[in-house]
């Protein structure tokens, strides 16, 4: 006679939710949600089962398709709104199809996956690609550019999620790549730029828990390095860093407060830069 079927599992249930308010969710694949503000409406699926010899051998899928949804994170001011998409999420994964999205003022496409093996530290990554101008940079985000810089630009970004129910897990990590084609700065030399030219820009922005503070890294081509940390008050302010002009690693931290200026470069327009700090509404400490 033919071997008996396999046991069935010890139930299998299936759960259909419509407009269901995603504010404050928190679920396993996220573990930064003390931190987060999620908000809007969701359709969600759920599909469990549990093994009857083995309970601990568990599955779950659970499908979200989000509408008008919105995304912000403590400490980072400009929020994800208008998300759209069928994110879905299991014990061990995580994926997304037409995921999108609006981030300072334009459209932008996301694609969610789970960290691979090479990244333990991580348990989600949000990859995006869009673009923004300088105005929204500087209005939304808050970067200080002081009304010198113009014109938009493309980039790339990884949002990498730490892992949760660790002692001491890793900073949410934000990764950024441009090439800044199309976005002019008004800065004396070595910091200006034409909007036609290119500068490949790798920056790495890290947000420990707290919320009081971030920190960035990262390289503008062989112009300069960096090594920043910023304390938020009413508004992010430059705590202490390293600006390095040339190629090479920053050596050593900044171990007073203010800007330490490093490296070599082949023009400085002295003169022009402190006729700029003369009219800045901002005070730095350089050094």
């Amino acid at each position: 006679p033919p071997p008996p079927p396999p046991p069935p599992p010890l139930f299998h249930a299936h759960a259909g939710i419509r407009d269901w308010s995603v504010t404050g969710v928190q679920t396993c694949a996220l573990p930064i949600f003390d931190r987060v503000s999620v908000t809007g409406d969701a359709t969600a699926n759920l599909d469990l089962s549990v093994p009857i010899r083995d309970w601990r051998s568990f599955t779950f899928t659970t499908r979200l398709q989000t509408s008008n949804a919105g995304f912000r994170i403590e400490g980072f001011d400009a929020p994800l709104t208008d998300i759209s998409g069928l994110i879905t999420i299991e014990r061990e994964d995580i994926s997304s199809e037409a995921l999108g999205a609006t981030f300072l003022g334009e459209p932008v496409a996301i694609e969610l996956e789970q960290a691979p093996d090479s990244m333990p530290d991580f348990r989600v990554i949000a990859r995006a690609a869009g673009s923004t101008s300088a105005e929204a940079l500087q209005t939304e985000l808050g970067l200080p550019f002081n009304n010198r810089a113009s014109g938009s630009l493309d980039y790339t970004a990884q949002l990498l999620f730490p892992r949760g129910q660790v002692e001491e897990p890793s900073p949410f990590t934000i990764e950024i790549a441009t090439d800044l084609t199309g976005f002019a700065i008004d800065l004396p030399e070595p910091l200006g730029k034409a909007a036609d030219d290119t500068i490949a820009v790798d920056a790495r922005i890290f947000m420990p828990r707290g919320g009081d503070r971030i920190e960035s890294s990262g390289r503008a081509g062989e112009l300069l390095s960096w090594e920043l940390a910023f304390l938020k008050d009413d508004a992010w302010d430059l705590d202490r860093g390293i600006a390095k002009f040339g190629i090479g690693a920053i050596e050593g931290a900044a171990e007073t407060r203010g800007l330490h200026l490093r490296g070599e470069t082949y023009y400085l327009y002295a003169q022009d830069w402190f006729d700029l700090a003369k009219t800045s509404e901002r005070e730095i400490a350089v050094a």
